[in-house]
């Protein structure tokens, strides 16, 4: 099937749900989650639809970031506390980049009075700060977008090769301690991230107010999308008990969704509850009979239940549709070795392509199980 077709075929199962799940729309057009994924970019950068954690959505007004004029009015003593400690970095004669963001905003109101060049992608920031004696104001131009009242676009990106910038002040959506800076607007970030490269100091401002998704879920608390966006939040930070609360809730608002099951499951299976996953994950495969992730998930909670037989045919059903994963290899040898089939598990363990590497589900890693069958095969021979 052409990428022409596919897209199209995307598009319509979109318009008729609302929000689509990467896994699902693998197994109904036969393909792989990543050509999924590259569609999905594709129809993304076209306007269609919004790409998210595990798959796309409609472009919804609730997804569009919150304007600067609100952004303005929250926490203000905050952003003014922290404009004043920030511009203490700035020295004389200095090129500075100052973004479109709320708490850059409030920093014009206390630049220093010296003699500087300002380069900005913000309207707002150029009107601030136009008529200041000592400043050499400069727009990178490009494409406008109003919501942020900045330009963004290619143009606005070649512009920056130009100047040597000293020091860059921004903010962004969103900061998380091992993850880094988020930005809910796609072509920001990658702009963003050009000023990054061109700037020798980085300044990052941020206050402490509530989490975007955070504020979308108390607004919206049975929205789909946003209640499973927040599940996969919470799963970075290995939350279990609140990620299966949110599933829950994904799973009473669209049941038909395997994707919900399936991540349903591994929070289970994380938070040691056995059973529950294995219900779970099973009502997974049963929907999305064609994700080899899935069954390669669900073959490791029974392995842990040891249920050896069914891990077999479920790590050798991930492996007939293509899964070559380590892991789906490693754990179909684990199957075999407890049910006493060594020389199966040694056939199984030379496909695992990374050899030495531990697997914290299993009891045994590659070595240490190839150890085994081959000493249980020796046994057999004597």
């Amino acid at each position: 099937m052409l990428p022409l077709e596919r897209q199209q075929k995307i598009l319509q199962q979109l318009q008729e749900s609302g929000n689509i799940r990467t896994m699902d729309i693998a197994a109904m057009l036969n393909v792989t989650d990543e050509t999924v994924r590259k569609d999905f970019e594709a129809l993304e950068k076209r306007g269609y639809l919004i790409r998210v954690h595990g798959g796309a959505t409609r472009p919804l007004k609730i997804r569009e970031e919150i304007s600067l004029t609100d952004r303005q009015l929250t926490n203000r003593e905050e952003k003014t506390a922290i404009a004043r400690e920030a511009v203490k970095r700035i020295q004389p004669n200095e090129t500075i980049f100052l973004d479109a963001s709320s708490t850059v905003l409030t920093l014009t109101e206390f630049l220093p009075d010296y003699p500087l060049t300002i380069l900005t992608n913000a309207l707002n920031i150029f009107t601030a700060l136009e008529g200041r004696p000592n400043l050499d104001l400069i727009c990178t131009g490009g494409l406008y977008d109003s919501r942020s009242r900045s330009y963004i676009g290619l143009i606005a990106e070649q512009s920056l090769r130009r100047f040597n910038i000293h020091r860059m002040f921004f903010s962004g959506s969103g900061l998380h301690l091992t993850r880094g800076i988020s930005e809910t607007n796609n072509r920001q970030a990658v702009f963003k991230e050009r000023v990054v490269a061109c700037s020798e100091d980085v300044v990052f401002l941020a206050d402490h107010g509530p989490h975007p998704m955070k504020e979308a879920l108390d607004r919206h608390p049975d929205d789909f999308m946003v209640n499973f966006d927040f599940a996969y939040a919470l799963e970075s930070q290995q939350r279990w008990p609140e990620v299966i609360r949110y599933f829950l809730r994904c799973s009473a608002l669209r049941p038909d969704v395997a994707g919900v099951w399936r991540g349903l499951g591994n929070a289970y299976f994380r938070n040691h509850e056995l059973p529950r996953a294995q219900e779970a994950l099973a009502k997974a495969v049963t929907l999305a009979p064609k994700h080899r992730e899935s069954k390669l998930d669900y073959a490791g909670v029974l392995l842990d239940l040891h249920r050896y037989n069914e891990a077999e045919s479920m790590s050798r059903a991930a492996i007939d549709l293509g899964c070559d994963q380590p892991m789906a290899h490693f754990r179909l040898a684990n199957a075999l070795y407890h049910q006493q089939r060594y020389a199966e598990a040694l056939v199984a363990l030379e496909k695992c392509a990374l050899a030495n590497q531990a697997f914290p589900k299993q009891s045994v890693d590659i070595d240490e199980l190839k150890s085994q069958c081959q000493q249980k095969v020796g046994e057999k021979q004597d």
